[in-house]
């Protein structure tokens, strides 16, 4: 009889009163199922275990606004599980004030550890930035190393202002003399993407057959597949726009940057800007040529076509050789073919 006595003591005068509350509501709702449900499954959450919490607030959220005032009044009652599970679902429905002060409170103040964990996680997995400050301001209450680990990880996610913070106080907690709150910091760092600091104690904790052991492997598999992304960018190049390239002939650069400024001030032969860049280039391959070999020099293309013109004049449809006179533009018939029109007529 003795032993049973614990288990009773779980349903207090408190507790009793929080159930007829809820039974109260139902009844006032006309007695439709749907008004009903809500205040069934507040009170579910007062036996509940800590894995059926986000089950059953994941319900009341789903009924929605005809939900809420059973979970006020949940948030209201001694269970932490209820309050928990209430808080949880009015930030899904969007009431979002009253279930921040109350899982502010529970991380504060809980009794049992592992609901105020949990009471984090709901602020991450909610993406309540706004809640960044507040949970900082939790670092100075009496948590335990487990708790305060959760805290650091959730900020980080939370706000940028506070990451910098948040992974200084992680680190410091691998300088523990607990083996556990340095390997809760190492995995915790691990989330965050810092591998590099965590390394050490990741491959220590991954021999280790347990699920802390396990999630030092995952992560350690994932700090290689990073590197090997990073590697893989580095090969492929930039994905984002390259800077300008630095000149190969940087004395050349500047000299064309003088001449061109130096005309653009006196219209030197009346060229634009792309006629003189042509010209000096020209003029610069010119020089470089004759540097090298007195002997040599460069022909642009107009230059090589009328070279080669010379060489091997066009064959006109008169069946003879023809040039244009350069002095005064017309052609001259030069040679004809054999056998051509020309040759047959007698030129």
């Amino acid at each position: 009889m003795a032993s049973c006595l614990p288990a009773l003591s779980l349903v207090t005068a408190s507790f009793r009163r929080f159930v007829a509350v809820l039974a109260l509501l139902a009844l006032t709702a006309g007695g439709l199922r749907g008004q009903v449900e809500p205040a069934a499954l507040v009170a579910e959450l007062g036996v509940a275990d800590h894995g059926a919490i986000w089950s059953l607030s994941d319900r009341l959220a789903k009924i929605g606004e005809d939900a809420v005032p059973a979970l006020r009044a949940g948030l209201e009652t001694e269970r932490e599980s209820v309050v928990l599970g209430s808080a949880r679902a009015l930030m899904k429905i969007g009431d979002e004030e009253p279930a921040e002060k109350a899982l502010l409170m529970l991380i504060k103040s809980a009794r049992d550890d592992a609901l105020r964990r949990l009471a984090i996680s709901v602020f991450v997995q909610e993406k309540i930035s706004e809640a960044a400050e507040p949970l900082w301001n939790l670092r100075t209450e009496v948590l335990s190393p487990e708790t305060r680990i959760e805290l650091m990880r959730g900020i980080w996610h939370l706000s940028s202002t506070y990451r910098q913070r948040s992974a200084n106080e992680l680190k410091q907690m691998l300088e523990s003399s607990n083996d556990a709150t340095r390997n809760g910091a190492a995995l915790a760092l691990a989330d965050i993407k810092d591998y590099d600091t965590a390394l050490p104690y990741l491959e220590k904790l991954e021999k280790e057959p347990t699920a802390a052991g396990e999630r030092a492997r995952l992560y350690l598999e994932m700090r290689t597949l990073n590197k090997y992304l990073e590697m893989l960018a580095m090969r492929d190049g930039p994905t984002t726009t390259p800077r300008a390239a630095e000149p190969r002939f940087p004395l050349i650069d500047e000299a064309m940057r003088m001449i061109k400024q130096a005309h653009n001030e006196v219209k030197v032969q009346g060229w634009n800007d792309k006629e003189l860049e042509s010209y000096l280039e020209e003029e610069a391959v010119r020089g470089m040529l004759q540097a090298m070999d007195p002997h040599s020099t460069l022909l642009t293309a107009d230059e090589l076509q009328a070279w080669n013109y010379d060489l091997n004049p066009s064959y006109s449809s008169t069946g003879s050789y023809v040039q244009i006179d350069e002095k005064d533009g017309l052609l001259n018939l030069t040679q004809p073919m054999f056998g051509g029109p020309a040759w047959e007529v007698g030129v």
